[in-house]
């Protein structure tokens, strides 16, 4: 089983850029006529420069880049336009911060990515390297331009920084010009995000919100089987090649939430997993190299809660199924009971018992990663594998813990 995860691990890169995903869309050429067809519809961390188009879904594909067209959209999920605008260059990264304000900007023909548009503006993002901006086409005018975020260090006082919301002052001059209702210390609160600008563009266009048709959140709830084993390492006679770990098979309830990046692709996702098991360990050794001890063995029971903040990543991603890998960080809560070290005295021909002879922790980290497949965007089959973590602080020796995990999630939600 680890050869399997491990293979498709070094399997994703092909996987991932051999897999296309062509959905119904168009594309305008430079002068303004529209093809339809479809488009490859990729999930990005920044606006392209290029893209994959095709008249029929088994034609040629080519490539398009920004001098080849002048806009192209996905049907139902976005669109796209080029425009040569001022582009700001200040950094948002703290650790990047300018000394005073930094106004330098420069000017490029991009793809600014539509979000919401009307007779009165049109609202548009734009994120490279440096950062996400949003740019505004007021009604009758033929160029967007960017609404103005600032971040600096305070001069002489790089521990404070200081925000410059232009932005405000930028939309409270069109709110002004067109004489719409809304107040100044209304929007003084408003955030530079991409759905709080789309809820007040809604709102300068006199339009009713329109609510995305794909959610950026769904949950789930599963069982399945959880196998643990654990093991000796250090000065203890059980941390011995020749000892024998049992695996301990036991039922699992797992139920999580999930966050998309880009809901109509899906396929990055964050994920929060809850997961309740337990386990009867036993690790045993049949010749101890003492000649009065000819067997002894260490057992305990845990009962844990684990919590599993994890990236998941749809290296294969249609409709009908998926399959992920996923890697993630594993806060454990648990409770021990029934520790139990036996051991066989042959001089006096009896088992000998000591309880608690050591003490778990309550709580430990693991480091697990998974993989799986999604059938019909609703039922979800799993195996996860975490490495063998510690459950002692003792200098001496240590106890770990490694499991495996085999689940069945049903996914809640239309997507």
């Amino acid at each position: 089983m680890k050869r399997f995860l491990f293979g498709l691990f070094m399997a994703v890169p092909v996987l991932s850029f051999a897999q296309s995903n062509f959905q119904k869309g168009y594309l305008v050429t430079n002068n303004q006529d529209t093809i339809r067809g479809f488009v490859d519809y990729k999930e990005r961390s920044a606006n392209p420069t290029s893209f994959n188009f095709k008249t029929d879904l088994n034609g040629e594909t080519k490539g398009y880049s920004l001098k080849e067209c002048s806009a192209y959209g996905i049907d139902g999920m976005e669109s796209s336009q080029r425009y040569t605008v001022r582009i700001s260059q200040s950094k948002t990264n703290f650790s990047d911060l300018s000394n005073g304000l930094d106004t330098s900007s420069k000017t490029d023909t991009v793809f600014l990515k539509v979000l919401q548009s009307g007779k009165n503006m049109t609202l548009f993002s734009y994120e490279d390297k440096i950062k996400k901006r949003f740019f505004v086409k007021e009604g009758g005018m033929s160029v967007p331009y960017e609404l103005i975020q600032n971040l600096f260090l305070a001069p002489n006082k790089e521990s404070v920084f200081i925000t410059d919301n232009k932005y405000i002052r930028q939309l409270m001059e069109i709110i002004t010009k067109l004489n719409i209702d809304i107040s100044e210390d209304k929007l003084k609160s408003l955030r530079y995000s991409g759905p709080e600008l789309v809820k007040l563009s809604f709102r300068i266009n006199g339009e009713t919100e329109v609510k995305s048709k794909y959610k950026f959140i769904r949950f789930y709830a599963g069982a399945g089987l959880s196998s643990s084993k654990a093991s000796f390492q250090g000065q203890n006679d059980l941390a011995s090649k020749e000892a024998t770990h049992k695996s301990s098979v036991m039922p699992t309830l797992q139920a999580g939430i999930d966050m998309f990046l880009n809901p109509a692709i899906g396929k990055f996702i964050f994920r929060t997993d809850f997961a309740f098991f337990s386990s009867k360990n036993k690790v045993s050794l049949a010749e101890s190299g003492n000649e009065y001890i000819s067997d002894q063995s260490q057992a305990f029971d845990q009962l844990s809660l684990t919590l599993t903040p994890q990236f998941i990543y749809n290296f294969y991603n249609t409709s009908a199924w998926k399959v992920f890998l996923g890697a993630g960080l594993g806060c454990n809560f648990s409770k021990y009971s029934n520790i139990v070290y036996s051991r066989y005295n042959s001089f006096r021909k009896e088992y000998e018992t000591q309880e608690d002879t050591f003490k778990p922790e309550n709580f430990n980290f693991s480091f697990p990663v998974s993989a799986g497949i999604v059938l019909n965007k609703k039922i979800e089959l799993s195996v996860m594998y975490s490495m063998p973590t510690s459950i002692t602080t003792y200098t001496m020796f240590s106890a770990s813990m490694q499991r495996w995990k085999f689940g069945v999630n049903y996914l809640f939600g239309k997507y």
